[in-house]
């Protein structure tokens, strides 16, 4: 009753207000529970949208403490929503699901208890999905690749994993020409600086993209 009041309160005049609403709180046997459920918190979720009157809310970002971040907040998983900052060692799927393997810090299927989320014989589903995933050799691409996909899938299901962005390089002021540099589209090979030379002064923009597009040029070349 409260959030349709706020709704009604709300029409016509939504984009003037910023609005919170709660993501893990379901209400289930006459009163609200926390639940980690996907299918749960999607039907709450979008039950708080149709009350309110809206389709959207907006996340605030609260900073956390300034001094013992680790221990405080992370550790003790105080927290709604954490970005997995990672980045590839090597072109293979498996290295894409080391930050949810049991065990690191962004695994949360370690803790499940929903019965849904096991197989039969009590093991994890997911962790089960990665290890059949795993055992198909790296010379049988697609079927490897496919198998990958499932336990993504799988993950983005059953878990709130949100593939939002990419970071990727480009210009910075710099005396270096990081087109001389070693490349590779994984791995440090590109902080290394064997092969570059110290120009006298930073590249500028235009210097930037010109060497690029020449690269990118040589680089078509050697590939045909």
């Amino acid at each position: 009753a409260a959030r349709s009041a706020v709704g009604e309160a709300l029409k016509g005049r939504r984009e003037k207000f910023i609005l919170q609403s709660h993501i893990s709180s379901v209400w289930k046997n006459g009163q609200y529970e926390r639940s980690r459920d996907l299918n749960d918190v999607k039907e709450a979720f979008e039950d708080s949208l149709r009350r309110l009157g809206t389709d959207y809310i907006d996340v605030i970002v609260e900073a956390g403490p300034s001094s013992g971040f680790l221990k405080e907040i992370r550790r003790s998983g105080k927290y709604g929503m954490m970005k997995c900052n990672w980045g590839l060692d090597y072109d293979d799927p498996e290295n894409m699901t080391s930050p949810f393997k049991n065990g690191n810090n962004y695994n949360f299927f370690a803790t499940a208890t929903q019965p849904d989320l096991f197989d039969e014989d009590g093991t994890l589903t997911y962790f089960n999905l990665l290890e059949k995933a795993g055992s198909i050799p790296t010379t049988q691409h697609e079927e490897r690749y496919q198998a990958y996909a499932e336990a993504e899938a799988y993950l983005i299901n059953h878990a709130i994993a949100l593939p939002f962005g990419s970071d990727t390089a480009g210009y910075t002021a710099s005396r270096l020409n990081p087109f001389e540099a070693q490349f590779a589209a994984t791995g440090l090979a590109t902080c290394r600086y064997k092969g570059q030379h110290l120009l006298d002064k930073p590249m500028s923009t235009d210097e930037y993209y010109d060497a690029y597009d020449q690269w990118e040029e040589e680089l078509a070349a050697q590939s045909k």
